[in-house]
């Protein structure tokens, strides 16, 4: 490796370094907020979402980290005419590009790597620890108002007596209109399954009553799950962007399969267990016709995940191809310039575009590679940017 060489990789290196220990501290304050915003989390719980956020905050931050790091390179290279020093030392700047480009593709891998691990761990991890909290979360907010509320449950105490919950009355929510189950009781105790996903309430001398349909009294223990979140031990029904990519064909398998039973009963009467990920449940019993539409839907949004990761993490090499050749064609070293003249176009046609494809081919309008789209107009931008370069 060259003199030149060497110094053009620690160059971007350096500033690669720099731009993603900033924009990561940025992700995670945001992130943080948000958990504790969304939740109501304790300031202690912060520390344990650390790293499972770690995943999502390097995804996001390292294109246009490394976007940065390019466009600072080349354009001291151009502005201070270095770039023309080694051309007119009979020496092509393609060769300094390359070392730069082979970084760019080995972070693309990671990113990628990044995005599945934000997708499985990060998101399985950080649901384990607002559940592990929420415990102690409803237990603070009954202890100051005596009320909490979730879009699933509301509780309400007459007291609360350490663990104990007096007089306590639990609403649980449906997936229907009308439909709500009530239940009270002389005392109870709440734990936390972070495993699970669940609350479990323990009431002891009540009742239970279903919106008046029918209504049963208790006179010793019962026992009630609260699910906060997705199942946390089931593949099938989740939402593809929480799955990982080597759980994806499993789950597209059992998808196939359900489709194929549901296609081969005469009458499309039987019930098909629809994916909690797919779409949320309508008021009333779907058709078999809506059910079997729903599945595609799950389908394609599974197909289109993994294209979707891979190409969000390949965004790396095409943010540096597009800013190393703009930065080269700038020839000044005005830094703040060259990068802004890069990332507004990306900003504005990159992104959009990105979301419009993944939305298409979520919903079957497109294949599922046309995600791709974005990054291959920005590979031929940065190509024939490149190419001018080369030649003039």
């Amino acid at each position: 490796m060259s003199i030149i060489t060497r110094y053009v990789l620690a160059e971007t290196l350096k500033v690669l370094a720099v731009a993603t220990l900033v924009m990561i501290f940025v992700m995670l304050v945001v992130g943080l907020g948000r958990e504790v915003w969304e939740h109501s989390l304790p300031l202690g719980c912060l520390f344990w979402l650390i790293p499972y956020l770690l995943p999502d905050a390097l995804r996001v931050a390292l294109p246009v980290a490394v976007l940065l790091a390019a466009v600072y390179t080349f354009s001291r290279l151009s502005g201070f005419n270095e770039l023309l020093a080694v051309k007119a030392a009979g020496v092509s700047p393609l060769p300094l590009l390359a070392p730069v480009l082979a970084l760019a593709f080995l972070l693309s891998l990671f990113t990628v790597w990044m995005n599945d691990l934000a997708a499985g761990w990060g998101r399985q991890g950080m649901q384990q620890v607002i559940i592990r909290a929420a415990e102690e979360v409803v237990y603070s907010a009954l202890r100051r108002r005596q009320r909490f509320e979730h879009p699933r449950v509301l509780i309400e105490v007459r007291q609360v007596n350490g663990r104990q919950l007096l007089e306590p009355t639990l609403v649980i929510y449906g997936s229907r209109p009308n439909s709500v189950l009530t239940i009270t009781g002389q005392e109870a105790e709440l734990m936390a399954n972070p495993h699970m996903g669940t609350l479990k309430l323990r009431l002891r001398n009540g009742t239970v009553d279903a919106g008046g349909q029918w209504r049963i009294a208790f006179p010793d223990v019962y026992e009630r799950e609260i699910r906060l979140s997705d199942k946390m031990g089931e593949l099938w029904g989740k939402s593809p962007s929480s799955l990982s990519l080597r759980q994806i064909p499993e789950v597209e398998t059992h998808c196939l399969r359900e489709i194929r039973q549901h296609q081969a009963t005469p009458t499309h009467t039987a019930v098909v267990p629809l994916p909690a990920g797919a779409l949320a449940a309508p008021a009333e019993e779907p058709s078999a016709h809506e059910r079997l539409q729903n599945l595609y839907d799950y389908l394609h949004r599974l197909r289109t995940e993994p294209y979707r990761r891979w190409a969000a993490g390949f965004s790396c090499l095409a943010f540096t191809l597009v800013g190393s050749a703009m930065a080269m064609r700038l020839r000044q070293a005005e830094i703040l310039t060259a990068f802004f003249l890069c990332f507004a176009p990306i900003l504005v046609a990159y992104y959009p575009l990105l979301a419009w494809t993944v939305d298409a081919a979520k919903h079957g309008a497109i294949p599922p590679w046309g995600v791709w789209l974005g990054n291959f107009l920005l590979l031929l931008w940065g190509g024939a940017l490149l190419w001018y370069e080369l030649e003039h």
